[in-house]
């Protein structure tokens, strides 16, 4: 015989022996003595679907007596979304569904209450999303990129705050960080702009199964990795929208470009320093590498700049609770891993200094060339860009080719080195000491021989090219005109 089976069932997470259930023929009983007695509040629901199944129960987690229902008509040929809300231990029920379209797929499956904001519903129907700011009075359509597929069951990661469904069909999908909608009052959508608080980012180690595939159809997609940041825009804006980063001292850190939507925006900085690519790109070592320095844990701030005003709020980043490094440990790593970035990016400026440098001697060789008067210059511009051609060897492989051709050079090193010790939660090894120790003296070298370079030779050749009312070389470092 059909009915007669419990279909769904919750304990108030409020009064211990609250317990709710709903049958599969359309019954909605429940028992305040944990089971002892029941009492049947059917008859007290308005329209009730004759043999609708009570398809879950939500007791709210932030009021006594307090709890939502979807009835599921559809095996009864009744499509209508059904959904109810009580304040008085089922003793009056009101059918809250204004917003949801009736249509053959709009039959409710699933409702929850927000676990931080009372009367924020988020409701699952048979091809859609929906959520409601104040108590299922209206709803709105929570679709994002979610596609029209059946939501059979919701739930709310709260260590986490996300909310997470499960489709016919579809797989397994999770909205991120629930914060924005919970923060998004009256007064916040009247705003021209608003940057909400952000939810607390974790600094975990990402790391790949060792039995993973990487052609696997059933793997799911992570949220970007680091800080989930969200604001409000009340109009679409062309001008540029920046996120800046600060740390505990006030310095600016990170930046990035926001985008310009109206409605909820969401960017993620992805922890590191620094803003566009890393530190180092096109260092002469193998594809893709360069170093960019992860955020330490710790408090930061983030701030909004968007139609000329700017909004800040606080961002705490978590250590890994898994992690086996030590809160010293990690500020020891960071000091190092901060005078590695210096290293690379002097590196960095020296040898860019020594290709301007080059570019102009290559420039001057080629105009003095079949010039007898100009033969001591372009002897002399020739010589001294090899001369500089070898220090910029020693920073970065000047060979062409592959990286794999011809041995990296000092950057590439220090680069491989900064990535080395920044791969864990420990602080440096006594050999990465060592070798940090060994390429920064390497670097000291090159700096002294394009000094000496510059203030030698160099300055000879622009005392050569005055004589001659020849433009001199400019040394790049400070648009200096050496002597």
């Amino acid at each position: 015989e059909y009915g007669n089976a419990i279909y769904s069932i919750a304990e108030s997470p409020l009064e211990p022996g609250l317990i709710w259930v709903g049958t599969n023929d359309g019954l909605v009983q429940l028992t305040r003595d944990a089971g002892q007695t029941w009492t049947n509040v059917t008859a007290n629901i308005p329209e009730m679907v004759s043999w609708g199944t009570v398809y879950n129960i939500e007791p709210s987690p932030h009021q006594n007596g307090k709890a939502y229902i979807t009835v599921n008509g559809h095996l009864e040929g009744n499509f209508d979304p059904w959904v109810y809300r009580t304040e008085d231990y089922g003793q009056t029920w009101d059918l809250i569904v204004d917003g949801i379209p009736k249509t053959p797929l709009s039959f409710a499956r699933n409702v929850r209450e927000d676990r931080l904001r009372p009367g924020l519903l988020y409701l699952a129907t048979e091809n859609a999303m929906y959520v409601s700011f104040d108590d299922g009075a209206q709803w709105q359509p929570l679709q994002l990129n979610l596609p029209p597929a059946p939501v059979s069951w919701l739930a709310i990661q709260e260590h986490f705050n996300d909310l997470v469904l499960s489709t016919y069909g579809r797989g397994f999908w999770i909205l991120d960080d629930l914060s924005p909608l919970q923060q998004l009052t009256a007064e916040v959508a009247a705003s021209d702009m608003h940057l909400f608080e952000p939810r607390h980012a974790y600094r975990f180690r990402e790391v790949d199964g060792i039995r993973s595939m990487a052609d696997d159809p059933t793997a799911g997609t992570n949220p970007p990795y680091g800080a989930s940041i969200s604001y409000w825009l009340a109009q679409a804006t062309e001008d540029d929208v920046e996120l800046v980063i600060s740390d505990s001292e006030g310095t600016a850190i990170a930046s990035f470009a926001g985008t310009g939507e109206p409605g909820i925006n969401r960017v993620t900085w992805n922890l590191r320093f620094g803003s566009g690519g890393a530190f180092g790109q096109g260092n002469g070592g193998p594809p893709g590498q360069g170093f960019r320095l992860l955020a330490p844990p710790g408090e930061y701030a983030v701030t909004l700049r968007a139609t000329g005003r700017e909004h800040t709020q606080s961002l705490t980043v978590i250590k890994d609770p898994d992690t086996g490094g030590t809160d010293r440990g990690l500020a020891t790593q960071h000091a190092v891993l901060q005078e590695l970035a210096a290293d690379i990016e002097a590196a960095d400026g020296l040898s860019q200094r020594i290709d301007s440098i080059r570019s102009q001697l290559d420039t001057l060789t080629a105009r003095a060339a079949g010039d007898r008067d100009l033969e001591d210059v372009r002897d002399m511009s020739a010589a001294l860009e090899r001369s500089f051609m070898s220090v910029a060897d020693s920073l970065v492989q000047q060979k062409p080719g592959g990286f794999f051709m011809w041995p990296v050079k000092l950057r590439a090193k220090l680069i491989y080195l900064a990535n080395h010790i920044q791969s864990s939660d420990h602080p440096p090894t006594a050999q990465a000491s060592e070798a940090k120790v060994f390429l920064e003296d390497l670097l000291g070298v090159a700096e002294s021989d394009y000094e000496r370079l510059v203030l030698g030779d160099l300055a000879a050749l622009n005392r050569a090219l005055r004589s001659r009312g020849l433009p001199a070389i400019v040394e790049p470092g400070e648009q200096r005109l050496v002597p």
